[in-house]
């Protein structure tokens, strides 16, 4: 007599269903409890790829020569003045949490540029402070009050003296610094305190190197983040620490709009996402099935304990998981619902033909005998086949796929393992009781119909797959990633709404080169790539021409040089003087042209310069407090040294 392999094992598992139960939970709860201190979770997109494909190896290379070029995006929306207030000040907070934050980007500033600074302006603008400092230079070594006033004197005279040079009629030559610096003169020579020189009230003349969208509203701040291994994703506790910065400065700054995004912060908020919502699925998934199942076999315990062996399934493949590949990436952590849709089948076709057993008049242990002997075959031949179509993607070059396909397999074999031996175990010790009379099934209707009319069912099934196939040319396939995403995230829509933006954008592609002719090259052909809206390079920064620009910044660092230091010598009575009294002729020449010229304006201008002139001298000729004149001067000195 031929031994069947499938009723051997259902009398093994009759005769001692509880150890049998006991030691496949066993199992299965070890494999869990090994999961959990064992399998990693991978969720960068390199590693969906693949190192060893060429893109994901440049990838790489970069990271290592330049460091993560990603970087955490802070958009400060509203008044232009307090989003740049706002930027110092996160900006110095970020820098100030050095174990979270390897620096921020808010401004580039002259003092960034260093001594190449000069090189940054045009050949005019070059030339045209030469000049200037070469005529107003000298003056300066008469002390900082006395070399102010001496300069306006000499940059008025200049205006006056030479047909290139505007105007010195014109409203508004002077800027607003020449009023203010004569009324701090008389204040001071009266001994009165000046809390701040004109140079103080000028705002830095770096303002413009925040980076603005096309608004004018939209700036835009850049966070260099720390990774750290013991989260989820190594960059939650980077983007969780800048959005508590954000969160304290928020009560102070109401009016402004303030978000995060960029690949870091996207890819945090998704890995959030991801994690919730397969474990949501995962849960919707197991409990909607074990309802179906109840509502389907009109009882209980049956249903619970095909939903309880999937959990055991799913524990089990963990632990395969956790021992090859030893990861979960992003695609395959959506193995459980595959494990619950699929495993469920195999509960459903051995307690359907147990339940048929049962109520033919078979014993619980004779019936689970027909139910293995007759349906394990067929379930287990239908799992392999099921779980050798997974491991077919482990021969793709797409890492992500193989890995999915492999833990995919892996869960297949589980479940199918588990419903065919700790199931029928669990059901001898748990479901002996009669199942009742068959009821009737609401699909009777359809069965009847396919047996009697099947060429009209395979019509109706053909014109339906028809159907399916006319809609296939309306089939796309989408390549952004943000699609992917909660549109309901506000990362995901400040991305969006930076994309429409026609100056910024946080996606970026990169490449490195060591030739600068190539990088031209590159620079060019990527231009004119469809889908790119800019390229940037160090080409469309430094200037080409720089070797022709460092003749005149040499120019100007001399006469700065010669100008400030060392520091200007102190101010005396009569140095100041003599500067208030080359001020007051130049003003004199100057409002007898912009009279003849009937400039009213400018007379306006001129004569309210004359008048506050004439008070300094008259306070000079009063006699002035030392101690008053000598603070001023200091305080002005100073002020020009940091400009």
């Amino acid at each position: 007599m031929r031994l069947d392999p499938w009723r051997a094992l259902a009398r093994a598992i009759a005769a001692r269903p509880l150890a049998v139960a006991a030691v496949g939970v066993l199992v299965c709860v070890l494999a869990g409890a090994f999961a959990s201190e064992n399998l990693g979770f991978k969720t960068s997109r390199i590693e969906l790829t693949g190192a060893e494909l060429d893109f994901a190896r440049r990838h790489l290379e970069l990271e290592a020569e330049f460091g993560d070029l990603n970087r955490i995006v802070v958009a400060v929306q509203g008044e232009p003045s307090r989003c740049r207030a706002y930027a110092d000040e996160l900006a110095a907070r970020v820098r100030a949490d050095e174990e979270h934050f390897r620096g921020v980007f808010a401004r580039l500033s002259p003092a960034d540029l260093g001594p190449q600074a000069l090189v940054f302006l045009p050949p005019q603008q070059l030339t045209e402070a030469a000049g200037t400092l070469e005529r107003l230079g000298p003056e300066l070594r008469a002390g900082a009050l006395a070399g102010s006033l001496g300069a306006l004197a000499a940059e008025l005279r200049w205006r006056l003296d030479d047909p290139e040079a505007e105007q010195a009629s014109e409203a508004g030559a002077l800027g607003e610094l020449a009023p203010r610096l004569l009324q701090d003169t008389a204040r001071a020579l009266r001994g009165e305190p000046v809390r701040e020189t004109p140079l103080d009230r000028i705002p830095a003349l770096d303002e413009e190197g925040y980076t603005w969208g096309a608004d004018g509203r939209t700036l835009l701040v850049l966070v260099a983040f720390r990774e750290e291994g013991s989260a989820l994703d190594p960059r939650t506790a980077a983007v969780e620490a800048l959005r508590g910065l954000v969160a304290e400065l928020a009560p102070a700054n109401p009016e402004l709009k303030v978000g995060l995004t960029g690949k870091p912060v996207l890819e945090v908020d998704e890995m959030k996402t991801y994690e919730a919502d397969s474990l949501r699925a995962s849960l919707v998934a197991l409990i909607g099935v074990t309802l179906l199942l109840v509502l389907a076999l009109r009882r209980l315990s049956a249903p619970l304990l095909v939903g309880f062996s999937l959990a055991l399934s799913v524990a089990l493949t963990l632990g395969l998981a956790a021992l090859w590949p030893g990861h979960l990436n992003l695609m395959a952590v959506v193995f459980v619902i595959v494990v619950i849709g699929l495993g469920v089948d195999f509960g459903i076709h051995l307690i359907g033909r147990y339940d048929e057993a049962r109520r033919a008049g078979s014993p619980p242990a004779d019936a689970i005998t027909t139910a293995l002997g007759k349906t394990g075959p067929a379930v287990a031949a239908g799992a392999a086949t099921t779980a050798g179509a997974f491991f077919g993607a482990m021969t793709t070059d797409f890492k992500g796929l193989r890995e999915f396909g492999a833990v995919a397999g892996l869960g297949v074999l589980a479940s199918v393992a588990v419903m065919l031996s700790v199931l029928p175990a669990l059901v001898l010790r748990i479901d002996r009781r009669d199942p009742g009379a068959p009821r009737p099934s609401p699909f009777a209707g359809l069965d009847r119909l396919t047996h009697r009319r099947p060429r009209l069912m395979l019509a109706a099934i053909a014109l339906l797959s028809l159907g399916a196939a006319c809609a296939l040319p309306y089939l796309r396939y989408d390549a952004n990633l943000l699609e992917m995403q909660d549109p309901q995230l506000d990362s995901v829509q400040l991305e969006l709404a930076l994309l429409e933006d026609q100056r910024l954008t946080s996606l970026l592609l990169a490449h490195a080169t060591k030739d600068l002719s190539e990088l031209a090259e590159v620079s060019s052909r990527v231009g004119a790539l469809p889908g790119v809206r800019s390229v940037q390079s160090a080409l469309s920064v430094y200037p080409a021409d720089a070797q022709e620009r460092l003749g005149p910044a040499r120019r100007v660092q001399t006469l700065l040089r010669a100008a400030l230091q060392p520091p200007p010598p102190p101010s005396t009575p009569a140095a100041i003087a003599r500067s208030l009294e080359a001020l007051d002729e130049a003003l004199s020449d100057g409002l007898e042209q912009a009279v003849a010229n009937d400039l009213g304006e400018a007379i306006r201008r001129l004569e309210e310069l004359s008048d506050l002139c004439g008070a300094a001298q008259e306070a000079l000729a009063a006699g002035a407090p030392d101690t008053a004149l000598k603070d001023y001067d200091r305080r002005l000195g100073e002020a020009l040294q940091r400009r």
